[in-house]
């Protein structure tokens, strides 16, 4: 009886979301098919901004892998593109690219299995304090450079704008449509979008404007090959230490480099930012007034120290390439005010709009502004 409900349960789980109970029968079939071994579920990794969720599975030798269903009625990329772009990362991360058992598709559904490494990625295992601080300063030292060993490898002088999988110009007006269509306490963003905004007692650009000076975002000099989105949540933790990069719907040729660092630079601030109180989000005569204070965090430091170092190695940064990097970092905490429903954040889209706002002030008139903006300053150690 315990066995049967654990059964149903788990049908339950997995497929709240997909209602055809054949899905079941056809993982359970392929699982035992390819690998010849009876295979039990003991995970769902929940969807990020992507709708499709991954269910992991355990066999008698305690070796997993990962299903991942998408719905390709909703699904931003198919999963078979997604493993066809994930060959062109191979030739550069060999050994940090799991292998693809099975990807296939029935009715309006796709199914890839592939090997699994660990639950935990290098967010989850930090902020569980997993390993040793230490551990995870190192490891990211790690993963930067060989990413950016492919950038550098991979470098096309040829740029194309129309072939980057993350094209700027449409993400820039997808990300200013999602803002704009946002809500924070009675105010729609759009309404109040051509006003002042005072920032803690210091008046800025409108929002609008912020948004204009991103749209200056220049063409790259040269195009390199990426996963796409490369962040602390697209990196698995192996319970042998080694790492491995998932999530492959943007990885290709010709990606922007500067937005590409944009992701590892300021994911830390998007992720991990800590607020004192409930930041004051109030509109009067014309001008956006907001008041929040962030809590220090020497882990966000250290990471963009890192992140910043690493780059420095393997690139000469121009100045034009420190404007335009800012003016992606402000394009990312803009859109991920998206999310912040999903992440149970609400409170944290004046913080986002305030540290892009300052991100676009600091680039146009190098304020001493404390913000999360992009500078080559730092100094520190190097973890080789």
């Amino acid at each position: 009886m315990k066995k049967n409900s654990l059964k149903e349960n788990i049908i339950t789980n997995i497929f709240d979301n997909y209602k055809d109970i054949n899905i079941l029968y056809i993982i359970n079939k392929l699982l035992y098919t390819l690998i010849g071994k009876e295979c039990k579920f003991f995970y769902i990794s929940g969807p990020g901004s992507s709708p499709s969720k991954v269910y992991m599975f355990k066999d008698e030798e305690s070796k997993m892998y990962a299903v991942k269903i998408c719905d390709t009625n909703i699904s931003r990329v198919s999963l078979l593109k997604e493993v066809n772009n994930m060959e062109s990362l191979t030739p550069y991360l060999k050994g940090h690219l799991p292998k693809i058992i099975y990807v296939g598709t029935y009715e309006n559904y796709e199914l890839m299995i592939s090997e699994c490494f660990g639950i935990d990625n290098f967010y989850t295992s930090l902020i569980s304090c997993k390993k040793p601080i230490n551990y995870y300063f190192k490891i990211w030292n790690n993963i930067l450079n060989e990413i950016m060993k492919m950038w550098k490898t991979s470098i096309d002088y040829d740029y194309k704008q129309n072939k980057n999988p993350r094209n700027n110009t449409e993400r820039i007006s997808r990300i200013e449509n999602g803002v704009f269509c946002s809500k924070y306490n009675e105010y729609k963003l759009k309404s109040i979008s051509d006003c002042k905004i005072i920032i803690n007692g210091k008046e800025y650009q409108s929002l609008n404007d912020t948004f204009d000076e991103i749209k200056n975002i220049s063409s790259p000099t040269f195009g390199i090959t990426c996963h796409g989105d490369p962040q602390p949540s697209n990196i698995i933790i192996s319970n042998k230490n080694k790492w491995y990069l998932v999530d492959w719907e943007w990885s290709g040729k010709n990606h922007d480099f500067r937005l590409m660092f944009s992701h590892l630079y300021g994911w830390w601030v998007t992720r991990m930012i800590n607020i004192k109180n409930t930041p004051e989000f109030i509109v009067e005569n014309n001008k956006l007034i907001i008041n929040y204070e962030i809590c220090k965090n020497e882990l966000i430091d250290k990471f963009q120290l890192i992140s910043n170092k690493v780059l420095k190695k393997y690139f000469d940064i121009s100045v034009q390439d420190e404007k335009d990097i800012n003016r992606f970092l402000a394009l990312l905490y803009l859109g991920d005010i998206r999310f912040l429903d999903i992440w149970d954040k609400p409170d944290y889209l004046p913080i986002l709009i305030g540290e892009a706002t300052k991100t676009i002030n600091y680039l146009k008139f190098q304020s001493e502004d404390i913000n999360l903006n992009f500078t080559y300053k730092n100094e520190g150690d190097e973890y080789e």
